[in-house]
């Protein structure tokens, strides 16, 4: 090979390498491009689907201007989806709560319908318990008693008896007897004036309902000053306490008996307030023409007033016992013309009227000693 020839194809092997360069670069130049693009198109991709925004490279071409203007137009509208979406959530809700509210409103009335009907049975079964109840007390006999009439002494004096009387209707729909253990009784059985603390229906006799019966008892004060009260109540024995109560606050004083004496001033006393009666009270003498029972009844009430009379006037006066074994109702039970003047245990007797019937004269013959006396409830106190 000559030197032109050599050096021609030097000068061919250099322009093919330099031609080779810059196939290279245009190779490389493309593939970067390439790769360029799909990392925009993956970023693009991805934040589509996560949407957030991306900052991409400040060099950028009229595609992906286009594409930003594209998106940037998407914004508000996606926007407008979202404040859509926000509305309609609202909405939802909103018809949900009115949904819930009405339900529970529902609810509610029903729950007052069952409550109101709950009330309804309630009071549906209160009255049948009060008919039952009704039912079963009419089935059930029933003691009560009313308290008519009672009298106790207002004052006693220390140790000295007194007579009193309770009259009791029976209210109930039981028959009072005897023998069923219908009795008077003392309340909580005791009794500053009566230690036996019952008293009882006579044998035979039956208190029906709607009837009264008068019980009569003897007091006797207790050995101490001072006001105690007695209480009496109807009683079954062994069964129950019923109806109402009698009670009475009695005074028991205690004089000193060591000094008491039957002075002439109160033989002149007494005889004065006799004298006063026989002159002013004629209804009572010249009743021979009357019989024994009627007589005494009479005497009674004259003996009654003569010693009201004596008590008004601060002499210790009592009524005496003739027959201590009759009824204390009974006028012969009681002396007809004599009384008691003195303390329990050592007054005197004294007869006041001599043949009390006719002419009845006054007078203050002492027939007893050591005498105790009787105050009854139609005594007034002692003054």
């Amino acid at each position: 090979m000559t030197a032109r020839g050599s050096s021609k194809a030097a000068v061919c092997f250099n322009n093919s390498q330099s031609r080779l360069h810059s196939s290279s670069i245009l190779v490389c130049c493309r593939t970067f491009m390439r790769w360029l693009t799909l990392v925009f198109f993956f970023s693009t991709l991805g934040c589509h689907f996560s949407g957030q925004a991306v900052d991409w490279p400040a060099v950028q071409d009229s595609d992906t201007d286009t594409d930003t203007d594209v998106e940037g137009d998407d914004s508000p509208a996606s926007d407008d989806d979202t404040a859509a979406s926000d509305d309609d959530t609202a909405a939802s809700d909103d018809t949900a709560a009115s949904d819930d509210t009405a339900a529970s409103d529902d609810d509610t009335a029903a729950s007052d319908d069952d409550t109101a009907a709950s009330d309804d049975d309630t009071g549906a079964a209160d009255d049948n318990t009060e008919d039952n109840t009704e039912d079963d007390t009419s089935e059930q006999p029933e003691n009560a008693s009313v308290v008519v009439t009672s009298s106790f002494p207002e004052s006693l004096v220390c140790g000295e008896e007194g007579t009193a009387s309770v009259e009791l209707l029976n209210d109930g729909d039981t028959t009072w007897s005897w023998g069923s253990g219908y009795k008077l009784g003392t309340v909580d059985d005791e009794d500053p004036f009566f230690a036996v603390n019952r008293v009882y229906l006579p044998q035979g006799a039956h208190v029906l309902p709607g009837q009264a019966w008068a019980f009569e008892m003897t007091l006797q004060a207790p050995e101490q000053e001072g006001t105690y009260t007695t209480d009496w109540r109807m009683v079954e024995e062994h069964v129950q306490w019923f109806g109402e109560i009698a009670e009475a606050e009695i005074e028991v004083t205690c004089p000193d008996e060591d000094n008491w004496e039957y002075t002439d001033a109160i033989a002149d006393t007494v005889l004065a307030h006799a004298t006063y009666v026989r002159n002013n009270y004629p209804q009572f003498f010249d009743l021979e023409a009357l019989d024994g029972h009627t007589k005494r009844s009479i005497a009674y009430e004259m003996m009654t007033t003569v010693i009201n009379l004596l008590r008004a006037d601060g002499v210790d006066a009592s009524r005496c016992i003739a027959n201590p074994g009759l009824p204390q109702s009974d006028p012969f039970h009681w002396c007809s013309d004599a009384l008691v003047v003195g303390p329990p245990g050592i007054g005197v007797t004294l007869d006041i009227y001599w043949s009390w019937s006719y002419p009845a004269t006054p007078q203050t013959a002492m027939t007893e000693t050591d005498a105790t006396g009787v105050i009854t409830s139609d005594l007034v106190a002692l003054q």
